[in-house]
C-alpha cells in the first residue's frame, strides 16, 4: 500500500481514469491515466481560492532509475499491477499480443517470466490484481468482466514460473460471472478475495478467506456480502484498513448498466468480514442490501453519482471521511465530503463551486473530466483533499471541525527529478497510465501509454505496443 499522504498527493498529480472499478491509490486496480479532457465537457473548474490555510508541502520523492519491463498492449487503458516485497518485484500486465504476463525479479537480476492462458479484449474493466499470502506464494486474478474465474497461484514462493490456473476456488456457479476481483490483507496478514458475481444492475458481492494451512479458499459467510436482490448491484470500493483496526467499505447501488442509475451512497465497517457495523456501531445483518441501515447520502437515481469517483479517508480523530462527486441543487457536478460524527451521524458538505455540467450517464468505461483523492489530516487542525478537474491537479484545505474550505489551489507534485525515458513515438492521442506501490523508502510507479478510453468498443486501427516502465523514486 502507498503511504496515505503520498496517496493523496499522487491522486492530484495523476488524473484518474474512470473505469467503473476502483482507483488511483490502490494497487491492483484500474490505472491512473493522464487523459485528455472529454470533448463534450461543459464543466468550468474552480479558480484559486487562497486563504490562511495554504496546502502543506508534500513529502518529496527523488527520481532514482527507470527499468523497462517489456512492451504492453496499447489499444485502451486497462489496469496492470506492480507489487514489491523486500527486494523482489512482481509485475502483471498484458503484453503486445494481449496475453496476461507475470514477471518477477530479485533486485536488479534478470526477469523471470510466466505467460498465462488468458488474453484481454476491448474492455477496460479487465484489470489484473495480485497479492502474496503468508507463505509468500503469489495469487493473481484478472481479465474478468462477467467472466469465468481467471485465478492463478504459485506452488513455490517467489517463483512466478510455477503459477498455475485454479479453475474453481469454492463454488463454480459463483465463479462463472466474475467482475472486480480484489485481494485484501488484514493487519495480521490474513488474505481475502472479494468479487462480484453477476452483471451491472443484477449482481452480488462475495468474500473468500484463504486458509494458509490447507492452501484453499472458503466463503467467509454463508452467502453474499452485498446483495442487489435481483434489482441492482453494489459498486464498492475495496475495503480500506483504517487507523482504528477496522476495514471500512463504501459503495453505491446501480439499477442498470447505465451509470446514471447509481444511487444511495452507503458505508459499513468490519474487523473480520463476518461481523459488520454501520457508522453508529449498530450490528448489521448479512447480506447488506438496499434496505440495510447504511446510508451516507440518499442520492436518488439521476443524482450524478459516479462509482469510479468515490474515495475513503480519515480525519485526525480516525473518523471516516468520504469524498465523492454528485450533482448540486442546480444540477451541476460538484465535489462533496461526507463524515460521520462521534455518534455515527453522517454530515455532508459541498467543497467545490464548479459551474457547468458533465452529464453522468452512459455505459461502458467512461472518461470523466474530474477525479477525487482521499481526505487526510494536515497541519493546524485542517484536512487536505486532492482532486483533479479538466486535467489539472488541485488541493483543497478545509477546517477539520466545520469542513469549511480555507483554500483551493494547484497541487505541488511530490516527485522530484526528471525521469529518463526511452524514445517514444509521437502520437498525441496516447494517454499515460500509472499504477504504484511503495516498499521501505522507495516509491515504484508502473507507467505505460495507451489510446484513451473508448467505451469498451474495438478500434479500427490497433496501435503498436508501448514500453512498460518502472520508475523508482526514494523519499528524502
Amino acid at each position: 500500500m502507498m503511504f496515505s499522504g503520498l496517496a493523496a498527493a499522487l491522486a492530484a498529480v495523476f488524473v484518474a481514469c474512470s473505469s467503473p472499478a476502483a482507483p488511483a491509490e490502490l494497487r491492483g486496480q484500474p490505472p491512473v491515466a493522464s487523459a485528455a479532457v472529454p470533448a463534450n465537457s461543459g464543466l468550468v473548474c474552480n479558480v484559486d481560492r487562497r486563504g490562511p490555510g495554504a496546502a502543506s508541502a508534500p513529502q518529496t520523492y527523488r527520481y532514482v532509475s527507470t527499468t523497462q519491463v517489456g512492451t504492453t498492449w496499447a489499444g485502451q487503458p486497462v489496469g496492470q499491477g506492480i507489487l514489491v516485497a523486500g527486494n523482489t518485484q512482481y509485475v502483471a500486465y498484458y503484453d503486445a499480443s494481449r496475453r496476461l504476463v507475470v514477471k518477477s525479479r530479485v533486485g536488479a537480476a534478470s526477469w523471470v517470466t510466466k505467460v498465462l492462458d488468458t488474453s484481454v479484449g476491448w474492455d477496460s474493466h479487465n484489470y489484473v490484481t495480485m497479492e502474496l499470502d503468508a507463505r509468500g506464494n503469489l495469487h493473481v486474478a484478472g481479465n474478468m468482466h462477467v467472466s469465468n474465474l481467471n485465478y492463478y497461484i504459485t506452488s513455490a514462493p517467489g517463483n512466478v514460473a510455477t503459477l498455475t490456473r485454479v479453475p474453481t476456488l469454492v463454488n463454480a456457479k459463483l465463479e462463472s460471472a466474475v467482475t472486480y476481483p480484489q485481494f485484501l490483507k488484514s493487519a495480521s496478514g490474513e488474505l481475502f478475495f472479494m468479487f462480484r458475481n453477476g452483471g451491472s444492475g443484477n449482481g452480488s458481492n462475495y468474500v473468500y478467506r484463504f486458509v494458509t494451512a490447507t492452501g484453499s479458499w472458503q466463503l467467509v459467510t454463508s452467502g453474499a456480502l452485498l446483495d442487489g436482490q435481483g434489482q441492482s448491484s453494489a459498486y464498492s470500493r475495496a475495503p480500506i484498513a483504517g487507523p482504528d483496526g477496522y476495514f471500512h467499505m463504501v459503495w453505491m447501488w446501480r439499477d442498470t448498466p447505465d451509470v446514471a442509475t447509481n444511487h444511495s451512497l452507503s458505508y459499513a465497517r468490519t474487523k473480520d468480514f463476518v461481523h459488520w457495523q454501520n457508522a453508529m456501531g449498530a450490528d448489521l445483518n448479512l447480506p447488506l442490501t438496499r434496505q440495510s441501515p447504511t446510508m451516507v447520502d440518499p442520492a436518488a437515481v439521476g443524482s450524478g453519482l459516479s462509482n469510479s469517483i468515490v474515495r475513503l479517508g480519515f480525519d485526525g480523530a480516525k473518523r471516516p471521511v468520504i469524498s465523492y462527486t454528485r450533482y448540486d441543487a442546480a444540477r451541476g457536478n460538484q465535489l462533496f465530503l461526507a463524515r460521520a460524527d462521534n455518534l455515527g451521524t453522517w454530515h455532508r458538505a459541498q467543497v467545490t463551486r464548479w459551474s457547468g455540467v458533465f452529464p453522468v450517464t452512459g455505459t461502458g468505461s467512461i472518461q470523466f473530466p474530474f477525479s477525487a483523492g482521499t481526505a487526510q489530516p494536515a497541519a493546524n487542525s485542517t484536512l487536505q483533499l486532492s482532486y483533479s478537474c479538466l486535467g489539472k491537479g488541485r488541493t483543497i484545505v478545509l477546517d477539520e471541525t466545520s469542513l469549511q474550505v480555507k483554500s483551493d489551489t494547484r497541487s505541488v507534485s511530490p516527485l522530484v527529478g526528471k525521469p529518463v525515458l526511452p524514445v517514444l513515438r509521437n502520437d498525441p492521442q496516447l494517454v499515460t497510465n500509472k499504477a504504484s506501490t511503495t516498499a521501505g523508502k522507495s516509491l515504484y510507479i508502473l507507467q505505460w501509454r495507451s489510446m484513451p478510453l473508448n467505451n469498451d468498443k474495438p478500434r479500427a486501427v490497433i496501435p503498436p505496443a508501448e514500453p512498460l516502465l518502472i520508475l523508482e523514486y526514494k523519499s528524502d
